[in-house]
């Protein structure tokens, strides 16, 4: 039942008021109430956040589980690969703002010999990539080949075959600075 047009809004109930434009419901939520809502979520999103702790492991671990993962990779190519590593660890950040570090990796090795070659490195790194749990893509960029693998702790790696030579580098998982 509509309220008389004389009588002024009970100014405890936030509900009763209404600007020309608003409808009489009495059911419509109101923005302090939708306001809570989205604060409440954006809360249980960013616990979420800080609740995903990646591997665990400090940035040294880190970097030495992914320095593996660059030895087997090198293993299943192939070939005789120089080490161009920076021991310096790079500046990141974890979820929720926090300061982390992450170690870079390069190594170079001689081209394939021949197409064959190449096509058989990619196929044995995209599985042994895949069997480690990483999403990879292969893409030809003029006579290269390149694979580029990426893994839910965001670590990278990418291999480029080209006449000229194989590159393979990445970035180990960033973790919380020590």
């Amino acid at each position: 039942m509509p309220e008389p047009t004389g009588t002024p809004p009970d100014p405890r109930d936030e509900l009763s008021i209404r600007t020309p434009h608003s409808s009489p419901s009495r059911h419509r939520p109101t923005s302090r109430a939708f306001a809570a809502l989205t604060a409440l979520a954006c809360c249980a999103l960013l616990a979420g956040c800080a609740l995903s702790e990646g591997s665990g492991l400090s940035p040294t671990e880190a970097r030495d589980a992914f320095l593996d993962v660059i030895d087997r990779t090198q293993s299943v190519a192939g070939g005789t690969w120089e080490r161009q590593d920076d021991p310096t660890p790079r500046s990141c950040t974890v979820p929720l703002w926090v300061e982390g570090q992450r170690y870079p990796a390069l190594r170079l090795a001689p081209a394939p010999d021949g197409s064959d070659e190449r096509d058989e490195i990619v196929e044995e790194v995209t599985e042994l990539w895949r069997e480690l749990g990483y999403r990879v893509e292969v893409s030809s960029v003029g006579g290269a080949v390149e694979l580029k693998a990426h893994e839910s702790r965001f670590e990278s790696l990418i291999l480029r075959l080209s006449p000229n030579g194989m590159t393979l580098q990445g970035e180990s998982e960033c973790r919380p600075a020590e």
